[in-house]
């Protein structure tokens, strides 16, 4: 089939209305939930079939309910996933990400997110929270970054926080 212009009109068409279900999804959130993510400061309902499809490691979970122990994070015999370290509205954010792609709260949350991201195996959100640190490496966070990054066995981030911060100190060693 080839690519016609009326196709990818209606391609682009369809994205937006997948798009518009997640979004839909997620703000029905308490009619409709059957788990309930456990954040630090407060419950965050959730659709497992959302979750299973997003993340392996949910699937997983959902898949061997029975023989889960509650030291993976889940309260056995329940539907509750404990992401201990993450606030209420961290989860909320990495949650909107799962059903929609976007959220606006996302740069004030990178970090979170790239580690919720990273423990739950989800690809795009992880490479989406990976550039978000890119964009943010400065002087400042350059420190936290490299040992965020080597803490999660990044190598690719560590690789760039190194190559940030060797520039300006070849540049005084080299005068260049």
């Amino acid at each position: 089939m080839s690519s016609t212009p009326e196709l990818r009109v209606a391609l682009e068409k369809f994205r937006c209305a997948i798009k518009g279900l997640g979004k839909e999804l997620f703000t029905m959130l308490p009619e409709f939930t059957d788990t309930i993510l456990v954040a630090s400061d407060g419950d965050v309902p959730a659709h497992r079939v959302v979750l299973a499809a997003r993340s392996t490691v949910m699937k997983d979970w959902f898949l061997l309910r029975g023989v889960r122990k509650e030291a993976d994070g889940v309260k056995e015999g329940t539907d509750r996933i404990i992401l201990d370290g993450h606030s209420k509205d961290e989860v909320e954010t990495f949650l909107e990400l799962l059903y929609t792609g976007d959220s606006a709260k996302f740069a004030d949350r990178i970090r979170a997110i790239f580690l919720l991201a990273r423990k739950y195996q989800v690809e795009d959100v992880m490479a989406l929270a990976e550039a978000g640190l890119y964009m943010s490496l400065n002087t400042d966070n350059a420190v936290d970054l490299f040992l965020l990054a080597t803490g999660e066995k990044d190598d690719a981030l560590s690789t760039a926080v190194v190559q940030f911060i060797e520039k300006p100190v070849n540049k005084i060693l080299h005068g260049a």
